[in-house]
């Protein structure tokens, strides 16, 4: 499907892109290019293998403020930053193998809260429950923090889920895509049946001036970026 409509690049405070590139994916080349094109200010990866720490190094270069935990098992994470980050956090659940990453940095002076997910998939009964378990811990921080937060990723979950509208009901966070149309980011190789699971979602102290998904750059997930204003 085509992109959704970009806002004048001059209104936005910042631009976040998030994208789950695929741990065993070949084609580092290609996504480092159409990623340096974005000239988003954060950029949040997932399934990010230790592999792919060399093949994009040249953003390290251009987001000199980084937080990346390579893994395996499909939970690696990086996250690359325009902007100094301030504090740097990591929380393991060791039965699925899951994680999230977060970080804190400045904007306009004011702090700003970033996380970085990638809960199990809900395709076994395990991967369901352990889903919604890491959704209620991530809530619970949520519930306690008064800090504008984005929290972007792939969700394994799609905006139908209950657990994904109670996930946003409880949190009291705002869909970046709504109002926008429904384009699905999961699978590339089968976009006829895609669905959206990538999603950024934001506290109400910020407004989504523009959201787009990204092309098929060879992972089985398309990219979603954002641009936001901080009221």
């Amino acid at each position: 499907p085509p992109p959704f409509p970009k806002s004048n690049s001059e209104e936005r405070d910042h631009r976040i892109l998030t994208f789950n590139v695929l741990e065993n994916n070949p084609n580092h080349e290609k996504i480092l290019n159409w990623i340096t094109t974005q000239d988003a200010d954060i950029i949040l990866l997932q399934e990010y293998h230790p592999s792919w720490r060399k093949k994009m190094k040249s953003l390290e270069e251009s987001h000199p403020h980084h937080y990346i935990t390579a893994g395996y098992w499909n939970f690696g994470f990086a996250i690359y930053s325009k902007f100094p980050i301030t504090d740097k956090t990591r929380e393991y659940f060791p039965e699925p193998h899951a994680a999230y990453t977060a970080i804190t940095i400045e904007v306009k002076e004011t702090p700003l809260r970033i996380f970085n997910i990638h809960p199990s998939a809900p395709g076994t009964s395990h991967g369901f429950y352990f889903r919604n378990e890491y959704m209620d811990k991530l809530t619970e921080e949520l519930q306690n923090s008064k800090t504008a937060t984005i929290i972007a990723g792939d969700f394994n979950s799609t905006i139908f889920s209950s657990y994904f509208r109670k996930f946003q009901r409880d949190t009291g966070l705002k869909n970046a895509s709504k109002g926008r149309g429904y384009h699905p980011t999961y699978s590339e190789r089968h976009p006829i049946f895609g669905i959206t699971i990538d999603h950024i979602l934001h506290s109400p102290k910020l407004e989504c001036v523009g959201h787009e998904t990204g092309p098929n750059s060879s992972s089985d997930h398309s990219p979603v970026v954002a641009d936001f204003i901080l009221d």
